[in-house]
């Protein structure tokens, strides 16, 4: 399958101690495209994949979000870190979390634009859970900027933890070096904070994603699910995507190292550092 418009996507899935995270490099520097048979399959199952805006100033506890410019314009890099499920300090999840971001610190500053935490945080969306990834990312002050996004795990209680201690806004965009990044909240299914037509998200995504196709931009989209079968509304959702030059959607969720292409967009995720099955 030929791959357009990116021409060179490198995964790079990295273990030091027990920390699993991944690091992605996206490239767009020449014409043409590239072939893979990365994978046949499609992420969304059974069909082929096909009050926010701009973020705001980091949360208290969070790096600065700011995407630093490391690299010629058209190339990205980032550090996905793998679904934490944090609980409790006592667990080894906890301390993984802490390696990795000490790892970033001392492998990574200054040679990534960003790192990104990809949903299922805080296990029971507790604030308790919350407040413990806080202080954790507090402690290491991290040299790079980290975004974030919620996932299922993160909807199993109403609270505003998320925004105070990993991100003001559940969904909003970023351009980094060229890209345009969107950061989504995927995993409700209902509501003004949902990927259903009409709803407030669906609203200024599409307007973003839009605006930034209409500028000659190539977008990213950072959500929780891989699989796009458990979108809400599937079908527009692809269809949007698809038209509106977006390249790439990497996701957490599945707890394995996932990479697909559909001719159009490359899907990706990874491991989890929390648990290795639901």
């Amino acid at each position: 399958t030929t791959l357009n418009p990116i021409d060179i996507v490198k995964l790079a899935f990295l273990a030091r101690t027990t920390a699993i995270f991944a690091m992605v490099f996206l490239t767009a520097a020449c014409g043409g495209g590239i072939s893979t048979s990365a994978s046949r399959s499609s992420p969304s199952g059974t069909a082929s994949p096909g009050s926010s805006g701009s973020s705001a100033s980091s949360a208290a506890g969070t790096a600065a979000a700011t995407p630093t410019t490391v690299g010629a314009d058209g190339i990205v890099s980032w550090v996905h870190i793998g679904d934490l499920h944090i609980q409790t300090a006592d667990m080894q999840n906890y301390k993984d979390l802490q390696t990795i971001l000490g790892e970033i610190n001392q492998d990574f500053a200054g040679g990534v634009n960003f790192a990104v935490l990809p949903g299922d945080n805080a296990n029971e969306g507790s604030d308790a859970e919350y407040q413990l990834i806080g202080q954790a990312i507090k402690a290491a002050a991290l040299k790079v900027p980290l975004y974030a996004v919620k996932g299922d795990h993160d909807e199993k209680s109403i609270t505003q933890a998320f925004q105070q201690y990993l991100y003001p806004k559940s969904y909003y965009s970023e351009d980094v070096n060229g890209y345009h990044f969107i950061f989504l909240e995927a995993m409700t299914s209902s509501g003004d904070n949902s990927l259903t037509p009409g709803s407030a998200e669906w609203t200024w995504f599409s307007s973003d994603l839009k605006a930034a196709s209409a500028a000659g931009k190539q977008s990213v989209i950072v959500m929780h699910p891989y699989f796009l079968s458990q979108l809400p509304d599937l079908t527009d959702f692809q269809t949007l995507v698809q038209q509106n030059h977006v390249v790439m959607i990497d996701s957490g969720h599945t707890h394995t190292n996932d990479l697909a292409n559909d001719g159009h967009i490359i899907y990706a995720a990874t491991r989890s550092t929390g648990q290795l099955t639901e």
